[in-house]
C-alpha cells in the first residue's frame, strides 16, 4: 500500500512539473511531461466518455429506429424515428465535454478528434447548419495540407512513428545515393568506350591517307617515265580529326546503359498510408452534413477527395453507404447501386449489409429490374439479423416473385395466409395483409385490396407510417374511381399519421383543400335528400324510417349548414333511397346502388355500410325500406333501449313537412349542386363530373338562379372534353337566353380576352402616367387624375392599394404630416397584408411620433416568438442600396467586427428580403443567445458612425433568433419583427 502511495505522490509531482512548464501561448513549447498530461485528460475526461456517451446514444435511436419499408428506406439506421429529441440530453453533454478539450487543452493530439465529434453530436441533434459551421471550420484549421493549420503545426511524430519515418527518409536518400553512383559510373563506362571508338577512327583514317598516298607516289613515277609532267604541288593528307568534332553522342541511351547495368538499384513506388488524423472521418461527416443540406456540389467533391485505401478503417466502412445515400437523395438510382454494392461488400456486420441489399432491392424495383431486385431481397433476408428486416426482405420476395415470374399470385397469397395464423405472425399482420392489399391492387383486384388495407389498419397497433400508407392506398383507390367523399376521408385520415417530413405531406394537403368541400357539399346534398325522402312518407312511415335510422346511426347529426367554400373535416356519405328518375348524377342512379347493395349483402350480410375508421366520429345513414318489417322490438322498445327521444326529435324538426322548409331544402340542394358543378371543374380538373351535376342540376330543378353562370361552366366542359355538338348546344342557349351577358360576349367576341388586356394596359399606362407626375412634384395634379381614375381604368383592376398610397403621399407634400399620417392609416387599414400596407407601416414609422400608427404588437405576437437561450443572429436590413454601396456597407461592418469582436469568430451571410424595395440582409452569425445579440446591438447603435463610415443610408440592426429570422424572411418584410423587437425584448434591456 505505501509503495502505491508513493508512485501516486511521484506522479503527481511530475504533473505538477509538467503543469507549470505548460504554455498554450505557444503549443510547440510545451513541454514532454505538459504534453503527457493534456493527451491524458483531454482523452480520458472528455474524448473518450464523448465517445461512450456516442455509444449509448445511437443504441438508443437504432432501437427507437422505425422504417417505412414501402418506400426506400435511409441508408442511415438511425434516423427514422418519431422523436428525434430524445438523445439531446447526451448529445449537450458530449458538446460540452468536447468544447472544454477544445478550449482548456490545445496542446493534446486530441482536439481535432473532438472537433469531429462535435459535428457528429450536432448531426445526430439534426442541428445540420451549426453542424456544418463546425466541420467548415476544422476543414479549414485541420486540414493537414494547411502550412497554417493546427496539424501541420502540431502533429508531429514522435516515438515510434517518427523513427519509422526516419528511417524511410534514410533509406530513400541511400537510393538516391546509390542512383546518382550508378549513373555517375555508367557515365564514366560510356565515355571510355566512346574514347576507344574515336581512337579506332582515327588509326582507320591515317591508314587509309597512307594507302592513297603510296598510290599517288606510284602514278608519279610512271608518269615521270613517260614524260608527263605533274603539278609540282599535289598534296594527299588525311583530313584531321578533331577533338571536338566527335558525331557521336558521349552519353549512350539510357535504357541501354539499363540493359547492360542489370545490377542497377531501382527503388520501388511508396505506399499511401493510412490518414492517422481525424481530418478524413470530419470532411466524411461534413460530406453527411450538406447530403442533408442538399448542397450537392460540396458534398461530391468531398467524397470524390477520400480515397478508401488511405482512409481508417471505420471510415472507409462509412464512405460507400454515404456516397450511395447521396445519388439516392437526388433519384439517381442508376448511379446509387455500384455504391450500394461497395457498401454491401464492405459492410462490418450482417445488420448493415442485410440494410444495404434491402435499398438496393426497393431500387432495383423502382428501376423495373425485378430480376435484380429479388437477388437483393433474397441477400437481405439471409443476410441480416434483425427480425423485422428479415420479415420485410420475406414479403418483398414474395412480391417480386410474382413480378419476376417466378411463383403465382395464388401460391403466394396462400403463403401469407397461413403466416396469418402462425403465431411469430402475431404482431406482424398489419405488414401481412398491407402486402396481400399491394399484390391485389397490382393485378386491378381494387375492392379486394381495399380490404386487406383496411385490415392492414385494423391490425395496425403502433407502426403510424405503415397506417398512413394503408389509408393513402385506399384513398387514392377512391380517387382514381371519382369516388371524392370516400378519397377525401381516406386522405384526412392519410394526413393524420404521415409526418410532416414525408415528401407527400404538401401533395396530400393539396389534395384534402381541394376536397374537403366537394366531401362538404357530397354530404350536404346527399342528407338532404334523406331528409326529402322521410318528408314523402306517410307519418306512421316515416317514425318507423327515422327510428331504423337513428338505430343504425346513434351519433348522427345533420351537417352544419355552411356557404359553399367552408368546408366539413367530418363529412361523410349520406345515402338515400329517393328516386329522382331517369337521372344519369351518380347520387341517383337507383339501378346501380340496388346492384351495389346486393352485391354487398351477398358477401357480407345485411350489415351497415361503414367503415371503422373513427368510428365514434362517422356516420353512414343507410336508409332501407325492406328492413323497416317487424322484427319482435316495438318503437317504443326502440325509443327505450337504443334511441334518445331527443335524438329522435332533432331529427324529425329537420324533415321538411311544410311548403317552406322543402323550398329550404331544395335551394340548399341546388345551391350545393352548383356549387360542386364548379369545383369537380376548377378544384380536380373532371369535367365529366362538372357537366353531369350541373346538368342534373338542370333537369331536377329547371331555371334557377344559377342558370347562365352553370350554362358557361357546362359548355366550357365540353370545349375540354371535345364534345362539339354538347358544346354547341349550351353555346346557343347562352346566346338565345342571354345575349347581352359578359359569357355570349366571350363567345362571340375572340377578342373579347385581349380587349380586357388593353383595358389593364391602359390602366397601367395612367398610373405610370401618374406615378411619374408625383415624381415630379405636381402633386395637385396627380390627386385629380387619382379622383377621376374610376371612369379612366374602370374598376377591373389591382391598383385600388397603390393608389391610396400615393394619394397619402401627395397629401403628406401638399397638407403636412397630419394629412399625411390619416391617409396612410387608411391604407393600413385598407389594405391588410399588402405590399402597400407593409411601405405605409414603414413610412409611419420613419415619420415617427403616434404610436398608433406603428404595427400592433398583438399581430406580430402571433407571428414572433421569443427563446432568449437559443441561437441568435443579428440581421442588418438595408433598403435601396445599389450593389457597390451594399458592398461598401458590408466591408464596413466586417472591419468594425474585427476591431471589436475578433474573439467571437462572427460570420456573414446574404439574403434578399424583399425584391421590390430592394431590401437585402446581412446576416451577422451566430450568438449563443439573445443577452449576447443586443448587446452587439446596443455597441453598434453607439458606433454608428465607425459602423458606417458616415456614409448615410436606410437601414435596421436586429436581434433575432434563428426562428424568427426564418418567420421574418417568409414575412418579406422586417417592419413586424422591428415592432415585436423594440416593444417585447430591448424594453428589458434598458
Amino acid at each position: 500500500m505505501n509503495r502505491i502511495i508513493i508512485y501516486f505522490l511521484a506522479f503527481s509531482v511530475i504533473a505538477g512539473t509538467g503543469l507549470s512548464c505548460v504554455t498554450t501561448k505557444k503549443r510547440n513549447e510545451t513541454s514532454k511531461t505538459g504534453k503527457f498530461y493534456h493527451n491524458t485528460t483531454a482523452y480520458y475526461n472528455g474524448y473518450w466518455n464523448a465517445t461512450e456517451i456516442m455509444k449509448e446514444s445511437m443504441m438508443t435511436l437504432r432501437a427507437a429506429n422505425v422504417d417505412d419499408y414501402n418506400n426506400i428506406i435511409e441508408v442511415e439506421d438511425y434516423v427514422s424515428v418519431d422523436n428525434p429529441k430524445m438523445v439531446k440530453p447526451d448529445m449537450d453533454k458530449i458538446l460540452e465535454k468536447v468544447s472544454t478539450v477544445a478550449q482548456l487543452h490545445l496542446p493534446s493530439d486530441w482536439v481535432d478528434d473532438c472537433y469531429v465529434m462535435m459535428g457528429k453530436a450536432q448531426y445526430v441533434k439534426q442541428e445540420y447548419e451549426t453542424a456544418a459551421e463546425t466541420l467548415e471550420y476544422f476543414q479549414e484549421d485541420f486540414n493537414p495540407a494547411n502550412p497554417y493549420g493546427r496539424n501541420y503545426k502540431s502533429k508531429k511524430l514522435t516515438g515510434k512513428a517518427a523513427k519509422k519515418a526516419r528511417e524511410a527518409d534514410k533509406k530513400v536518400k541511400e537510393a538516391e545515393k546509390k542512383q546518382a553512383k550508378a549513373d555517375k559510373e555508367a557515365e564514366r563506362k560510356a565515355q571510355a568506350k566512346q574514347k576507344e571508338q574515336d581512337k579506332k577512327a582515327k588509326a582507320k583514317e591515317r591508314e587509309k591517307a597512307k594507302k592513297e598516298k603510296e598510290k599517288q607516289r606510284k602514278l608519279d613515277a610512271k608518269n615521270k617515265k613517260k614524260g608527263i609532267k605533274t603539278p609540282s604541288q599535289i598534296k594527299t593528307t588525311a583530313p584531321e580529326v578533331k577533338k571536338d568534332s566527335i558525331s557521336t553522342p558521349v552519353r549512350p541511351v539510357v535504357d541501354k546503359i539499363v540493359k547492360e547495368e542489370e545490377s542497377l538499384y531501382i527503388p520501388e513506388p511508396q505506399k499511401l498510408e493510412e490518414d492517422k488524423t481525424a481530418y478524413s472521418e470530419g470532411m466524411l461527416w461534413l460530406a453527411k452534413v450538406y447530403i442533408k443540406r442538399q448542397n450537392w456540389f460540396p458534398a461530391q467533391m468531398l467524397l470524390e477527395k477520400l480515397k478508401p485505401e488511405v482512409l481508417p478503417k471505420d471510415v472507409r466502412h462509412e464512405l460507400a453507404p454515404t456516397y450511395a445515400n447521396f445519388y439516392i437523395k437526388q433519384e439517381k438510382y442508376a448511379e446509387a447501386i455500384p455504391k450500394l454494392d461497395d457498401a454491401i461488400a464492405t459492410a462490418p456486420n450482417k445488420n448493415l449489409k442485410g440494410r444495404y441489399a434491402f435499398i438496393a432491392g426497393q431500387i432495383s424495383q423502382k428501376l423495373n429490374r425485378n430480376g435484380d431486385a429479388l437477388r437483393y431481397f433474397e441477400l437481405a433476408k439471409s443476410s441480416s439479423n434483425n427480425p423485422k428486416m428479415e420479415f420485410m426482405a420475406e414479403m418483398a420476395v414474395a412480391k417480386n416473385s410474382i413480378a419476376s415470374g417466378t411463383r403465382s399470385k395464388d401460391d403466394v397469397l396462400k403463403s401469407l395466409k397461413k403466416n396469418l395464423g402462425e403465431a411469430k405472425y402475431a404482431k406482424l399482420k398489419d405488414e401481412i395483409y398491407f402486402t396481400m392489399g399491394e399484390i391485389e391492387l397490382s393485378q386491378n383486384n381494387e375492392s379486394i385490396a381495399i380490404e386487406h388495407f383496411q385490415n392492414s389498419v385494423n391490425n395496425n397497433e403502433s407502426n403510424a407510417k405503415l397506417k398512413a400508407e394503408a389509408y393513402y392506398k385506399i384513398a387514392n383507390i377512391h380517387y382514381d374511381a371519382d369516388r371524392y367523399l370516400p378519397a377525401s376521408t381516406y386522405f384526412d385520415s392519410t394526413f393524420m399519421f404521415l409526418a410532416n417530413t414525408d415528401p407527400r405531406y404538401d401533395q396530400i394537403k393539396r389534395y384534402l383543400d381541394n376536397l374537403k368541400d366537394i366531401a362538404y357539399n357530397i354530404h350536404l346534398i346527399s342528407y338532404s335528400d334523406t331528409l326529402l325522402y322521410f318528408a314523402s312518407l306517410d307519418e306512421k312511415d316515416r317514425k318507423k324510417a327515422v327510428l331504423k335510422y337513428l338505430e343504425r346511426n346513434p351519433k348522427s347529426t345533420s351537417p352544419a349548414i355552411k356557404t359553399p367554400n367552408q368546408s366539413n373535416k367530418g363529412g361523410v356519405l349520406i345515402t338515400s333511397n329517393a328516386n329522382f328518375g331517369n337521372s344519369t348524377f351518380f347520387a341517383y342512379n337507383m339501378a346501380n346502388k340496388e346492384r351495389g347493395r346486393q352485391a354487398f349483402i351477398k358477401s357480407w350480410g345485411n350489415i351497415a355500410l361503414e367503415d371503422d375508421w373513427r368510428r365514434s366520429e362517422k356516420i353512414s345513414f343507410a336508409v332501407d325500406p325492406d328492413d323497416d318489417k317487424h322484427d319482435g322490438t316495438t318503437e317504443e322498445d326502440a325509443l327505450g333501449t337504443k334511441i334518445s327521444q331527443d335524438d329522435y326529435n332533432a331529427l324529425n324538426r329537420e324533415i321538411p313537412t311544410n311548403p317552406i322548409k322543402l323550398q329550404e331544402t331544395n335551394d340548399r340542394i341546388t345551391a350545393a349542386m352548383f356549387t360542386l358543378g364548379k369545383l369537380f371543374r376548377d378544384k380536380i380538373n373532371n369535367y365529366s363530373r362538372s357537366a353531369e351535376t350541373l346538368e342534373t342540376m338542370h333537369h331536377r330543378y329547371g331555371p334557377t338562379a344559377y342558370e347562365l353562370d352553370s350554362y358557361f361552366y357546362i359548355y366550357l366542359d365540353y370545349m375540354d372534353l371535345g364534345n362539339a355538338a354538347k358544346q354547341e348546344e349550351y353555346k346557343n342557349k347562352i346566346l338565345s337566353k342571354y345575349p347581352e351577358s359578359k359569357y355570349a360576349s366571350v363567345i362571340n367576341d375572340p377578342e373579347y380576352f385581349a380587349k380586357a388586356q388593353n383595358q389593364a394596359n391602359k390602366a397601367d399606362k395612367y398610373y405610370s402616367t401618374m406615378y411619374k407626375l408625383f415624381t415630379n412634384g405636381q402633386y395637385a395634379q396627380v390627386e385629380k387624375m387619382i379622383q377621376d381614375a374610376p371612369s379612366v381604368m374602370g374598376t377591373d383592376h389591382d391598383y385600388n392599394a397603390k393608389l391610396s398610397l400615393l394619394y397619402a403621399m401627395c397629401k403628406g407634400n401638399t397638407e403636412g404630416k397630419e394629412a399625411y399620417v390619416r391617409e396612410l392609416n387608411k391604407v393600413v387599414s385598407s389594405y391588410p397584408g399588402s405590399q402597400e400596407q407593409l411601405r405605409a407601416k414603414e413610412i409611419l414609422r420613419f415619420l415617427g411620433g403616434d404610436n398608433s400608427a406603428f404595427a400592433n404588437v398583438q399581430d406580430v405576437d402571433k407571428i414572433y416568438t421569443r427563446d432568449p437561450n437559443s441561437v441568435h443572429y443579428v440581421a442588418v436590413v438595408t433598403y435601396g442600396l445599389d450593389d457597390s454601396k451594399h458592398v461598401n456597407f458590408k466591408i464596413s461592418i466586417s472591419n468594425y467586427n474585427k476591431r471589436n469582436f475578433a474573439s467571437d469568430r462572427l460570420q456573414f451571410g446574404d439574403a434578399v428580403l424583399n425584391i421590390e424595395d430592394n431590401a437585402q440582409v446581412i446576416l451577422i452569425r451566430k450568438f449563443d443567445n439573445e443577452e449576447k445579440a443586443v448587446a452587439y446591438y446596443k455597441r453598434v447603435m453607439r458606433d454608428v458612425a465607425d459602423y458606417t463610415k458616415n456614409v448615410e443610408m436606410t437601414y435596421d440592426v436586429l436581434p433575432i433568433s434563428q426562428s424568427n429570422y426564418r418567420k421574418m424572411i417568409s414575412e418579406r418584410s422586417a417592419v413586424g419583427y422591428r415592432t415585436y423587437l423594440e416593444n417585447l425584448i430591448l424594453v428589458d434591456y434598458n
